[in-house]
Formats: structure tokens, C-alpha cells, sequence
């Protein structure tokens, strides 16, 4: 008989980044990123550490979000920076990563 040990109950996934205020910035202006992350695994995401989603503009980590709920299977939750991102002009990639430290395994 072969046992195979499950996977993790939950599984995180950052579905989309939004910025407020959503309209044209401007060179100064505080930029908040929100990432939405959804837990596509079956069982519940606990809340802190689990949960944290790393900010980056243009490839560089400006900020950090930590879920302060738990998230249960099938739900998002939207993730606001702690610190805002002052806006410099030019186009600009905004991302979100989960579980940059490898704190999920």
C-alpha cells in the first residue's frame, strides 16, 4: 500500500493588483497597492504570516501586506500596503508576490 502525505490545506494565489486612487497620478502623489489573493486550496488559510504579499514597482519591493483574517477555501481578500508608494513619472509595472520567504511549504 503506497501513503501519500497531503498538501498543504491551503494554497494562495495573488489573482490582481489595483492601486488607490485609481485615476491619473501624479510625480509625489502616495500610491496604495491592494493585491486581491484568493485561496484556491480546500482548506482554511490561517491569518499573519501565511498571508503576507510583497509589493513590487517596476521589479523593486516598495511595501508589504499581511492578512489579518483567515481565508477560507474559495475566498479573496483584498490586501492593502502598509506604506504607500510615492508615484514618479512614467509608465510603471505593479506586482504582488506571496510567500517570498518560503514560509508555505
Amino acid at each position: 500500500m503506497l501513503l501519500l502525505e497531503p498538501g498543504p490545506e491551503f494554497d494562495l494565489l495573488v489573482v490582481g493588483v489595483t492601486r488607490a486612487p485609481s485615476v491619473s497620478m501624479t510625480a509625489g502623489d502616495p500610491i496604495y497597492l491592494i493585491a486581491e489573493v484568493r485561496n484556491v486550496g480546500w482548506g482554511m488559510a490561517p491569518s499573519g504570516r501565511h498571508n503576507t504579499v510583497y509589493f513590487e514597482v517596476d521589479g523593486q519591493q516598495t511595501g508589504f501586506a499581511v492578512g489579518e483574517d483567515a481565508i477560507g477555501p474559495g475566498e479573496t481578500v483584498r490586501l492593502t500596503a502598509s506604506e504607500p508608494w510615492l508615484a514618479v513619472s512614467g509608465p510603471h509595472i505593479f506586482s504582488a508576490v506571496g510567500d517570498m520567504d518560503v514560509t508555505v511549504t
